[in-house]
């Protein structure tokens, strides 16, 4: 089932951009899918107001470790069992990357100093609204951008480049052209070799396969599609849109769009047996190109494009922890931005100052009360020492090696006498 968990930062939190990678760590290496949502709904603490609040889910086991982990880390306050409103949005965009996942949608090299989470959540201000990010650790992803890379780079041929050369390699010995060797692909331009060391760079990463939604209305989605994490290489885009949605309650898998990947690149087979059934039928001749044979060609062609375009091909999202790393967080500036701040939990040491200063009070003397005195002390043996007084004016004496401060006369004489 699994377990949702509100997160509110205090005003002592340490945020900064970047803040959830050593949660994202734990994510990744527990092989299981997690939701977190940034969503602008009715404050709990002030009525009638709106503010931004975060909310994670995943099972009930990964969801204690990440509690204990941000309240160490991060300090900040965690809520077991809130969950986002099960509001109805007007509308609701499904995201997607404008190029291949192999690109970054942010720089992988530097630490960027501003945190996106500020513009996500200002831009969730304008209106009632959600970010929702869902997202599993995929160790195969780094397989599918090697491959890329390969395919960009020349090294790793298609059957159809392989075909393509060797035609042009029986051709050229058949008119006695020296050989150009195996050599598939020219020199790669500089733009070319930045996309691909952005993609080795990536490669090295610990990838994540991840589902992004937006909800709201229009003016709440163009906001948001604004400020999100983007490159020059690679950003988010809008898939499709549908209207009135709902939060899902649930921490789905994010898709891999394999069976619809295989069924669009298989579009044609159909139209393959329908032109061989009818061959052997005798009603199709490829070499006679009669009325029949044409009106069988298009309505094969037609019935391969009809299924490309009812089930077109989609990549899956495929980001680093430092790309989630800028949608899955908190924001920094939580004393300019209406954020659901938690409560400061009660310490030990706040009710330290107070007691020095009650002692302190304590130690005053007050006017009209003397001072108390301080009780007599035991001396070595544990016995309480007594008075000696002077046996001429009965003063107490300081000791008896002293002459009386009195009268000037010596105790240890009457003693002797």
């Amino acid at each position: 089932m699994g377990k949702w968990i509100e997160i509110r930062p205090l005003p002592a939190s340490r945020l900064s951009a970047g803040s959830f990678m050593d949660v994202l760590g734990v994510l990744y290496n527990s092989g299981r899918p997690f939701k977190f949502v940034i969503a602008s709904c009715p404050s709990q603490i002030v009525e009638g107001r709106f503010s931004i609040r975060f909310f994670f889910h995943a099972d009930e086991m990964l969801v204690d470790r990440v509690k204990s982990l941000l309240r160490v880390s991060l300090g900040v306050q965690v809520i077991d069992g809130s969950k986002p409103p099960k509001s109805m949005y007007p509308l609701s965009a499904d995201l997607g990357l404008k190029a291949h996942f192999a690109l970054p949608i942010a720089d992988l090299a530097g630490r960027s100093q501003l945190n996106p989470i500020d513009s996500i959540a200002a831009a969730l201000a304008k209106g009632e609204g959600a970010v929702e990010v869902s997202a599993v650790g995929d160790a195969g992803a780094r397989g599918k951008i090697l491959k890329w890379i390969m395919e960009k780079t020349g090294r790793s041929p298609g059957f159809a480049a392989i075909l393509f050369n060797s035609a042009l390699g029986i051709l050229d010995a058949v008119l006695g052209a020296p050989a150009k060797g195996s050599q598939l692909r020219a020199d790669l331009n500089p733009v070319a070799k930045a996309r691909v060391s952005m993609a080795a760079e990536k490669a090295n990463r610990k990838l994540f396969r991840c589902s992004v939604k937006v909800y709201g209305d229009r003016e709440v989605l163009d906001a948001v599609l604004d400020v999100l994490p983007s490159s020059a290489a690679n950003r988010l885009v809008r898939r499709g849109v549908r209207k009135a949605a709902q939060l899902s309650q649930l921490a789905e898998e994010p898709p891999t769009y394999a069976l619809r990947n295989a069924i669009n690149s298989l579009a044609w087979l159909p139209s393959a047996a329908l032109l061989g059934a009818s061959f052997l039928a005798g009603a199709f001749n490829p070499l006679r190109l009669a009325s029949i044979d044409m009106a069988l060609i298009v309505l094969a062609v037609l019935m391969a494009a009809a299924i490309k375009t009812a089930v077109p091909s989609r990549r899956p999202i495929i980001l680093s922890a430092e790309e989630l790393g800028l949608m899955v967080g908190l924001p920094t500036e939580v004393g300019r931005l209406p954020v659901e701040l938690g409560a400061s939990p009660i310490t030990r040491e706040q009710f330290i100052p107070a007691a020095g200063k009650a002692q302190e009070e304590a130690r005053e003397p007050q006017e009209g009360v003397e001072p108390p005195q301080a009780p007599a002390q035991k001396d070595g043996k544990g016995r309480f020492p007594t008075a000696v007084l002077c046996p001429f004016c009965g003063i107490p004496l300081p000791s008896l090696r002293e002459p009386c401060p009195r009268c000037g006369r010596d105790a240890r004489s009457a003693l002797r006498a």
